[in-house]
């Protein structure tokens, strides 16, 4: 009886060694190295399995690869719930708005109901009475009324602030900093007809050589691959990296910010002075000179500047102790405050660094 139980137990278990390294041979087929086939590979590829049934449990596996057209998909939609459009308002209760067809298009900007919208005209040419002349439908077809407008002050920009009536929850992106915006990146590129295309940044780059430390907004630009000219640009995980105008001038997301924190805690846009031009040593080489910091070129007479003592030749090499160079860039930086804060800025004159401190003005 003992021997017939001790050669019940030894057949059971050579059976289960045979099918567990048959297991093994069959999940591991497609792995391209001896160890793999031994059940140990680090990854299980489901996209290869076309037939596999949707009975087949996975326990404990290492790494699952997922579909990337899947993830993209995903952040997709979730842009679009954060994505409005904007029509004129009809007083007919029978109209039909064509959602294929808006006047322009608005991105959350806070949960409770602030948008930003890119206008297609100069919105200062225009004397209507915004919030009963327009409405904005969300991914949910729900119509907003406007409660409230705020128009960016900046002639360069057409962008125009609503705050949204009864709305609340919106789904709002994060907008990312300067040194994420990286040339080879992958974005998702939001054009007309809701349409959300896969593409990459050729590059970044400044316009122009000589710039102002109060006037930051299209001082930057991307270099995309496509030739579609999209409202708005996100990263793979749906964060906000710029939007696009109509007159094709791009925004970044740290000057949208500058933007949104101002009129999160005035209602309205106040933009910080301080009074210099300067040339970013970052992307200009002058002999016996860092690549870092902003070399001033001009100060504006009465600004925060001048009456701090600044100079024409000298270089500023950090804010509140933010280093200035190819990933921080001393427009944004300073526009990141708000009037009245009080920064340290460190400078070097003749060789010799030195701090000063700043009390920022209002434009």
């Amino acid at each position: 009886m003992k021997n017939n139980l001790l050669l019940t137990i030894i057949l059971s278990t050579f059976i289960a060694l045979i099918a567990g390294f048959s297991a093994a041979l069959f999940i591991n087929t497609q792995s391209s190295s001896f160890y793999d086939y031994f059940g140990a590979g680090p990854e299980l590829n489901l996209n290869q399995y076309e037939y596999m049934s949707p009975g087949l449990i996975i326990q404990e596996p290492r790494k699952v690869v997922v579909n990337q057209d899947v993830k993209i998909e995903e952040t997709a939609s979730s842009v679009r719930a954060s994505i409005l459009k904007i029509f004129a308002k009809q007083a007919s209760v029978n109209y039909a708005y064509n959602l294929d067809s808006p006047l322009a298009h608005a991105v959350v900007a806070t949960t409770d109901g602030w948008v930003m919208a890119l206008w297609p005209e100069d919105p200062r040419l225009e004397q209507e009475d915004w919030e009963n002349d327009y409405v904005l439908i969300d991914s949910n077809n729900q119509i907003y009324e406007i409660e409230q407008i705020v128009i960016s002050p900046k002639e360069s920009d057409w962008l125009i602030f609503f705050k949204l009536s009864n709305a609340n929850s919106l789904p709002v992106r994060r907008l990312v900093a300067e040194s994420e915006i990286r040339a080879g990146q992958s974005v998702l590129l939001f054009s007309a007809y809701d349409n959300i295309a896969l593409d990459f940044l050729s590059g970044k780059q400044i316009l122009s050589t000589t710039l102002s430390s109060d006037s930051q907004i299209y001082s930057l630009a991307l270099s995309i691959n496509s030739a579609v000219s999209p409202y708005f640009v996100f990263n793979l995980s749906g964060d906000i990296v710029a939007v696009r105008d109509v007159n094709d001038n791009w925004i970044l997301a740290p000057e949208i910010d500058t933007y949104w924190r101002s009129l999160f805690v005035d209602k309205e846009i106040n933009q910080v002075f301080l009074g210099i031009n300067y040339l970013d040593l970052s992307r200009n080489i002058l002999a016996q000179q860092s690549n870092k910091g902003a070399l001033i070129t001009a100060v504006v007479a009465d600004s925060p500047a001048d009456i701090a003592g600044l100079q024409k030749g000298d270089v500023i090499l950090k804010v509140n102790n933010l280093e200035i160079n190819q990933n921080q860039n001393l427009s944004l930086l300073i526009q990141s405050y708000r009037p009245g804060d009080r920064i340290t800025l460190t400078y070097q004159r003749n060789e010799m660094l030195s701090d000063v401190t700043i009390v920022l003005a209002s434009q």
